[in-house]
């Protein structure tokens, strides 16, 4: 009798497993439920919140950009007035760097091999 419920429980997780399995392979890679599977207002809400996380991406890279031109603008009278870069010059050029590969990167551009 026990080899009976063994076999009958071992054979119930084998099923289940599957069942399982195959729920995980109708869905997307990742194993979430595609999108399409959702009812129309989840759809319509996961939709709006994609376009706010969109637009605060652009408004930040947007800032990021306005950045590094103000830094440009200041380096470049610095420059101008003393015909030198001081450090708090070089720290601004540091930073300049650092947005302009941020940006680029968002943007999809792959960084060059520096040679």
């Amino acid at each position: 009798m026990r080899i009976f419920q063994f076999i009958f429980s071992s054979l119930l997780v084998i099923f289940a497993s599957a069942i399982v399995n195959a729920q995980i392979d109708a869905s997307t890679p990742s194993g979430r439920p595609k999108q399409e599977d959702f009812p129309k207002s989840i759809r319509e809400n996961l939709k709006k919140h994609e376009i706010e996380r969109h637009k605060k991406e652009h408004e930040k890279m947007l800032e990021n950009g306005e950045e590094a031109v103000r830094l440009s603008e200041e380096l470049v009278a610095s420059f101008e007035k003393n015909n030198q870069l001081s450090v708090k010059d070089a720290e601004k050029l540091e930073r300049i760097e650092k947005l302009v590969k941020k940006i680029r990167s968002e943007l999809g551009g792959a960084d060059e091999k520096e040679a």
